[in-house]
């Protein structure tokens, strides 16, 4: 069985999941045992690397690989998550089991909203260097929390929080999805990865939605850096790369110009809806139709295709060349409500005004 459908925001996936579960859950749910050869480092974790890569071709194919189905050695697993990234070693240099080197969980356990507020005020007040150098934590392993003026390294914040708040701040903590990320965003904080470039299409939707309702534009906002001869070639790239994907797969139908999703696929009886996606930056978000959305939601058999970090060179004219790209599919999608992030509302006012508010000079 070949790894090569396995993407590295596949294997991120299925680190995810072996952290939010366990080892031993994980191990037992897929069918795999204990690593014996080979471990997957990331961030300070350890996980064992052929069950991440038989879990990460699930997230990227919608099936699975059973242990049986493939070899879990130098040539096949190591190689493949080497390639994608990822540090693997020998299992003698690691110990299988010890994630993210015994760091405790729960950081933002018994913070409240204001806690996190008071060390964002800390944090305008010393700045990054001097921050971290009274409440402790390190620069953002993986993630940062995004304000209309400062953009803070997430886990340091909240470990300054629960120093402020009179908690245990005494470490290590793991600075996760589970553990900081979803407890943030959850508080009602703009949480990103650390280090990424957001896609110009969004920039501009965000752009377009703060002006219309009056308000500057965000700070940090890059505008929309893609004229739309790029915008139809980058659209045009990411068709393509997806077509070739699914052709290996199944009858493929292109529906983009009469239906919300871009195309059919007929893989093993199953009618698949493929919505796919193309940016000229990182793999970090992509603006969705309510459509979309409401499709996404309802229909069991979806999958999104995105491409990101596409290439363009100006020609002449009208003349636009594509070129690279980092593929992410999700497949299958399911949309969690935590991970849409509205840009915008549209309120309809109510039609009976309860007063009338008349000036004079």
């Amino acid at each position: 069985m070949s790894l090569g459908n396995i993407t590295h925001e596949s294997v991120l996936a299925a680190i995810a999941e072996f952290d939010k579960i366990g080892r031993d859950a994980f191990l037992d749910r897929y069918g795999y045992g204990p690593a014996r050869s080979y471990i997957l480092e990331y961030d300070g974790g350890h996980y064992d690397s052929k069950a991440i890569a038989g879990v990460a071709h699930g997230f990227a194919t919608g099936r699975p690989l059973v242990a049986a189905s493939f070899n879990g050695g130098a040539a096949t697993v190591q190689r493949t998550l080497e390639a994608l990234g990822f540090r693997v070693v020998a299992t003698a240099a690691a110990v299988p089991g010890k994630n993210a080197r015994d760091r405790k969980t729960g950081v933002v356990a018994g913070l409240a909203r204001h806690h996190v507020d008071a060390a964002l005020t800390e944090w305008r007040r010393l700045g990054r260097a001097d921050f971290m150098e009274r409440y402790g934590g390190s620069p953002a392993e993986r993630y940062v929390v995004i304000t209309a003026d400062v953009e803070a390294d997430a886990l340091a914040l909240v470990i300054g929080a629960r120093t402020l708040a009179g908690l245990d701040a005494s470490g290590p903590w793991r600075g996760d999805r589970a553990n900081v990320a979803q407890p943030l965003t959850a508080l009602g904080y703009r949480v990103e990865r650390a280090g990424q470039r957001h896609a110009p299409e969004v920039e501009a939707v965000d752009a377009v939605v703060y002006e219309a309702a009056g308000r500057p534009v965000r700070a940090g906002g890059q505008g929309f850096s893609v004229d739309q001869h790029s915008k139809v070639a980058v659209e045009r790239h990411a068709m393509a790369s997806a077509r070739r994907h699914y052709e290996r797969l199944g009858t493929v139908i292109e529906t983009a110009s009469s239906k919300s999703w871009d195309y059919e696929v007929e893989i093993d009886g199953t009618t698949w809806h493929v919505e796919v996606k193309g940016t000229t930056g990182d793999p970090v978000d992509v603006i969705l139709t309510p459509n979309e959305v409401a499709h996404a939601q309802t229909y069991e058999y979806v999958a999104l295709y995105v491409v990101s970090d596409i290439k363009v060179a100006v020609g002449d004219g009208t003349q636009r060349d594509t070129s690279g790209g980092e593929v992410t599919l999700i497949h299958p999608w399911r949309i969690a409500e935590r991970d849409l992030r509205p840009v915008g509302f549209k309120y309809r006012l109510p039609e009976q005004r309860s007063s009338t508010l008349t000036t004079s000079m």
